[in-house]
């Protein structure tokens, strides 16, 4: 990783203390797997696999990136569809964290 590249993962990190944000690698796309997570270095997280199942958890150690955290599953439920996953995940963490969905991490040239 570049100083340059070094810089931009840890500003983004930073940037999720006070609101959701969307891994740029884990972004739900093509099939992946979707993590959004808030809190910074250390914080809270939610995961759906690209199915139906979402797990809660914090971590913590994420520099300079979520990638280098260590995860703690506190949580995980299985739902008959992708939407009642989301609407849980809403209900847990406030409607705030949908804003997040809409992002596209790529803009932020991370990913």
């Amino acid at each position: 990783m570049t100083p340059a590249e070094f810089d931009t993962w840890t500003r983004w990190t930073r940037e999720s203390v006070h609101r959701w944000a969307v891994d740029p690698i884990h972004d739900g796309r093509e099939g992946r797997d979707l993590l959004l997570y808030i809190g910074g270095e250390n914080g809270k997280f939610l995961r759906f696999d690209n199915a139906t199942t979402l797990e809660i958890g914090s971590y913590e150690g994420a520099v300079p990136h979520i990638g280098e955290a260590t995860f703690q599953v506190k949580g995980r439920m299985t739902f008959r569809s992708r939407i009642l996953a989301v609407i849980r995940a809403t209900e847990i963490a406030g409607r705030v964290f949908i804003s997040a969905l809409s992002d596209n991490p790529g803009d932020r040239g991370c990913g």
